[in-house]
């Protein structure tokens, strides 16, 4: 995933990572909700649905706290760094952490719906998505997290500009 070379090139692998994995989300959201409407498995878990359910809350609430601990700690070990090549590397690799650490949960509450048929799931993967929308990738996020310096900055803002190794 090192292959960029422009600003651009890193900002357009990194939305699409970004992208994969809300798509995969939504994917086996509809993959979900299309198996419980058909009734196609048919599990008879009842007595498992409310732990089910306390689990998936825990979860998704232990999993969008626990990112945003580990991408604030990451961001600090990032800001030393003057190469920009390999903070650019760093940083994308901290954010699909970030992403994967909220996809997770949701995953688990899309299959949890797909046997359990409890709309309950449903909007915990909603609030998923909520929250990857909201830490969606962009130059702006990268420039105020970073906290780059000036020429760092002037360079983001080419789009054609060759990161320097």
């Amino acid at each position: 995933m090192n292959d960029f070379k422009t600003i651009e090139q890193y900002f357009m692998s990194t939305k699409v990572l970004y992208f994969a994995q809300l798509s995969a989300l939504v994917i086996l959201l509809v993959i979900a909700v299309v198996v419980q409407h058909l009734s196609l498995i048919e599990l008879n878990i009842g007595f498992l649905s409310d732990t089910v359910k306390i689990i998936a809350l825990v979860f998704l609430i232990a999993a969008v706290l626990g990112s945003q601990v580990i991408y604030r700690a990451g961001l600090k070990n990032l800001r030393n760094s003057n190469d920009l090549k390999s903070l650019l590397i760093k940083y994308r690799t901290l954010q699909i952490i970030r992403f994967s650490m909220v996809e997770g949960p949701a995953l688990f509450a899309a299959i949890g719906y797909m046997f359990t048929g409890s709309s309950l799931f449903i909007v915990f993967v909603l609030a998923s998505l909520l929250v990857l929308l909201t830490i969606k990738p962009s130059r702006f996020k990268l420039i105020e997290d970073l906290q780059l310096n000036t020429e760092q900055q002037d360079m983001l803002s080419k789009p054609d500009a060759v990161i320097p190794e």
